[in-house]
């Protein structure tokens, strides 16, 4: 599994074809919280026309404990090489069901996905 979240907390970096697993786990003052019924998930846009590349939502992997897995295959993984815009959201199964945008954290600033080169195909 080839990819990473870049330290700048911006920029989540994937080789072009590759699986990568990106956990996500929500605390809420330190503690795990329940997330039963919450939906994650991530948008990847062309950022030259707006074009939705994919959607994709997230696993959850403990409920109760508020792990999640966005599993990215070379189905998403395997557009063209280049920076994409992207975002991860979670939606609450609330009474207002609201929408917190996670990634990335700094309201700011961009969130990008970039899919750099493979060699073998």
């Amino acid at each position: 599994m080839t990819g990473r979240i870049l330290q700048n907390g911006n920029v989540i970096e994937v080789r072009q074809g590759d699986n990568f697993n990106i956990r996500l786990q929500f605390k809420k003052q330190g503690k795990e919280i329940d997330l039963t019924g919450a939906d994650v998930k991530m948008q990847v846009k062309n950022p030259d026309n707006g074009q939705v590349m994919w959607t994709l939502s997230g696993q959850a992997t403990d409920i109760e404990q508020g792990k999640f897995l966005i599993p990215l295959t070379p189905i998403q993984t395997g557009i063209a090489v280049g920076t994409y815009t992207t975002d991860i959201q979670i939606q609450f199964n609330d009474e207002l069901k609201s929408i917190h945008t996670i990634f990335p954290a700094d309201v700011n600033k961009t969130g990008y996905f970039r899919v750099t080169p493979q060699v073998t195909e």
